[in-house]
């Protein structure tokens, strides 16, 4: 048996599990916020390196990029890629079409190799369309590259390099770079759209997806979200359906459909996990092209064994994927709860262990970065008792744990990004 679960019903089904948790956060405030922001994005990708580590010029250079976004919104931070042979601090800069310094930031001293980044001291609002430039100082030259990276243009997550993208010019002081170039220097930003978190062409080819989602309370805060984004974008969205059991049918048996249950029960994340792979070895994994669990922030607490908690999600998952090659699965973090608590701590160091292991492959529902993303782009975390923690920005739910209608959207909105994404 499949049913569309109606709002009454969806409310009553989390309402029992959730009540300790919701009694325990009753004193939160609603907050009004914008009605959109998004995840972070930038041009490139952690696994993306240079071909040349390092240049043997030691000719200083104001080195970057070109890029434009296909919405407005905010850049918070700059990043570059550090050789083996930078080991000083560097100037970054950001700089408009005509050459204005928009931003300025310092890159630490550092001998690590990869991404560095550095957080403006505000963020920066830029324009759909508009030009911009994002470049550093590299005195002392001996800066990585690749060659002929920018022969056509570079897209990915709304920003685009054009085709002779890379910028440099040689000097011994900060100045936008204004010499074209295909070689990419490794220069990059961190970008907030402030206007819809997901594009049109995004929801058409994620609703043609066959999901199915195991999840908890907050899991209908974000199945809600997912009817809301279409709505609102008047595309029309996939069929939701409620699976009974792991033998049900899933309705309609051919294109695209959301189907969802609830797996396990608040508080025990091996229970939950277990559940949902019971669910697709009774029936369900030879219906859908795209699997996810979500957690509860109730499922891993202060004192829980967060190191046990990841091993058996990450052994969990590895069966599912051998098992079913022909399904794209997802991974989440844990979501989170407003306020600085060793709760929240020890949520934070079971996603470091996810982030780890999973944002190389490109499939991470980040639930928690968004949750502790302020929407313009800031970061809600800091330290307690010696640990850090992300919280859950108070913008964003109804009751200091569950989602309201703009957290859920944006929850919502990532999910279906890497939908439409799953091959």
């Amino acid at each position: 048996m499949v049913r569309t679960a109606s709002r009454s019903t969806q409310l009553a089904r989390w309402r029992v599990p959730a009540l300790i948790a919701t009694l325990a956060c009753f004193a939160a405030t609603l907050v009004a916020v914008p009605a959109s922001a998004a995840t972070p994005r930038s041009i490139f990708v952690s696994t993306d390196v240079p071909k040349i580590a390092a240049v043997s010029s030691t000719r200083s250079a104001n080195i970057g990029v070109k890029f434009t976004a296909s919405a407005s919104g905010v850049v918070t931070a700059l990043k570059f890629y550090r050789s083996s042979k930078q080991t000083k601090a560097y100037t970054g800069s950001l700089w408009s079409s005509k050459s204005k310094r928009l931003a300025k930031v310092t890159f630490a001293k550092s001998t690590k190799v990869g991404w560095q980044t550095a957080r403006l001291s505000k963020p920066i609002s830029i324009k759909k369309g508009s030009y911009y430039y994002a470049s550093y100082l590299a005195t002392g030259g001996r800066y990585p590259t690749t060659k002929s990276a920018f022969v056509k243009k570079r897209s990915h997550d709304g920003l685009t390099v054009p085709a002779k993208g890379g910028r440099y010019a040689y000097g011994k002081s900060s100045t936008r770079p204004k010499k074209t170039t295909n070689t990419n220097y490794f220069v990059d930003v961190v970008f907030v759209p402030t206007s819809s978190p997901i594009s049109a062409a995004q929801l058409k080819t994620a609703a043609t997806k066959r999901v199915f989602f195991g999840h908890q309370s907050v899991g209908w805060n974000v199945v809600n979200g997912v009817a809301d984004l279409y709505s609102a974008a008047k595309i029309a969205g996939p069929p939701q359906a409620w699976v009974e059991s792991p033998s049900s049918a899933i309705s309609p048996t051919t294109g695209g459909v959301l189907a969802h249950t609830e797996v396990g029960v608040n508080g025990s994340p091996d229970g939950k996990v277990d559940d949902f792979a019971a669910y697709l070895r009774g029936g369900v994994g030879a219906k859908v092209q795209v699997a996810v669990v979500k957690y509860c922030y109730v499922d891993i607490y202060q004192g829980a064994d967060v190191t046990a908690r990841f091993n058996h999600y990450r052994s969990a998952m590895a069966s599912l994927e051998a098992e079913f090659p022909e399904v794209t699965f997802l991974y989440a973090t844990n979501p989170l709860e407003t306020g600085a608590s060793s709760s929240n701590a020890a949520r934070t160091q079971f996603n470091a262990l996810v982030r780890a292991e999973y944002a190389s492959t490109g499939r991470l529902w980040d639930i928690a970065l968004i949750e502790s993303t302020r929407p313009d782009g800031s970061r809600l975390a800091g330290t307690v008792d010696g640990k850090r923690y992300e919280a859950l920005y108070s913008g964003y739910t109804s009751d200091g744990g569950h989602l309201n209608a703009t957290g859920g959207k944006l929850v919502a909105a990532e999910l279906l990004r890497l939908v439409a994404q799953a091959s």
